[in-house]
């Protein structure tokens, strides 16, 4: 009986080695394609300041660094506010929501607990649906203390909404969400 004990441990820690080699593969994958998105993005911002300076417009130039200067802030002070899963996850999102020409805007600060999975599930559903109806879509997202509040605006958006599930409110023309993390994401299905 010990033998065979010690002949499964050994397969065992195969098996364990083996999972670790898939999900470091796949985290590899994962973190090249998100590589892949950044040098993109910063490919598209060099070549429009480039074809401002060509035009002979720095003042466009510059407008236009101003912008992206600004943007830059953004997201990096909502990453430095967030634990690193959910670092990953949101660059992923701003990965997708750029192919599906999704604004998504993010503000991140003082949060107390981290967000839960079920905040950014909610914001792949938002995007990926939203991306599909091919009319322009902004999602404003403040993750701040122990909630967050989301805000969709947009053409169709009721009907976007309607598609997601309940929760959201309707102000000033935009669906509003908001929720503490115990909460969830409201009725996301």
């Amino acid at each position: 009986m010990e033998e065979r004990s010690r002949a499964a441990v050994p397969d065992v820690l195969g098996i364990r080695a083996g999972l670790s080699l898939l999900w470091l593969r796949i985290g590899s994958r994962r973190f090249a394609r998100l590589l892949s998105y950044e040098r993109h993005r910063v490919n598209n911002h060099i070549q429009v300041l480039s074809g401002w300076l060509a035009l002979g417009r720095p003042e466009k130039a510059n407008e236009y660094l101003e912008r992206v200067i600004e943007e830059e802030r953004l997201r990096s002070g909502a990453l430095q506010a967030l634990p690193s899963w959910a670092q990953l996850r949101l660059v992923e999102l701003w990965a997708l929501a750029e192919r599906a020409e999704v604004t998504l805007r993010v503000e991140a600060q003082d949060l107390s607990p981290s967000p839960g999975a079920r905040v950014f599930t909610l914001l792949e559903r938002l995007i990926r649906t939203g991306g599909r109806r091919g009319t322009p879509l902004t999602i404003d997202v403040s993750l701040r203390g122990a909630g967050f509040r989301v805000r969709v605006a947009g053409d169709g958006v009721q009907d976007l909404v309607g598609q997601l599930g309940g929760g959201f409110e309707w102000r000033d023309g935009a669906a509003v969400l908001s929720r503490d993390w115990q909460e969830g994401a409201g009725h996301v299905r």
